[in-house]
């Protein structure tokens, strides 16, 4: 179930410290996705895991799960676009009557691409993970794997 988001301009004029949260909270989006973007490249090791690379199914030269890899650290790029303060910027506005500009709406727009892009590196190690489970002889008795294991396509024609 997705859920659509939007920013929309609120009417104030002074918004400067909604925008030094939501940086905040951009920071936070990229400090955290390195965590699971890190466990993403660490599942794909055959050193790591006792599995074959990338979690392949097929012959040697599969690639698996590598394009997730790709995938999620293309995601964490640009979290790290949208980590970038909003609030650097500057404009002096209203024929130079006003000369603050928080660039809140700004830092809201690239909260709403951290949030998506926090989402792809998320699913990406969720999609991985679940793959793991499933190369196990016995995949564990655990609610969220289940769940997450009947949500998910069964893998024997992809990830090859």
């Amino acid at each position: 179930m997705c859920c659509a988001a939007a920013a929309y301009h609120h009417g104030g004029f002074f918004a400067a410290p909604l925008g030094h949260a939501l940086e905040t909270v951009n920071l936070t989006l990229l400090q955290t996705a390195q965590l699971p973007a890190a466990r993403l490249t660490a599942l794909g090791d055959p050193a790591l895991t006792g599995l074959p690379a990338f979690l392949a199914a097929g012959p040697a030269s599969s690639s698996g799960t590598m394009i997730l890899e790709y995938t999620a650290h293309s995601a964490l790029a640009e979290l790290r676009t949208c980590a970038a303060p909003a609030s650097v910027g500057h404009a002096v506005l209203s024929r130079g009557l006003e000369e603050a500009a928080g660039f809140a709406g700004q830092a809201a727009r690239q909260t709403l691409r951290a949030t998506e892009a926090y989402r792809t590196v998320l699913a990406c190690e969720l999609v991985c993970a679940v793959r793991v489970l499933r190369m196990h002889a016995v995949p564990p008795e655990i609610a969220v794997f289940t769940v997450a294991d009947e949500a998910l396509p069964d893998g024997k024609t992809t990830a090859r």
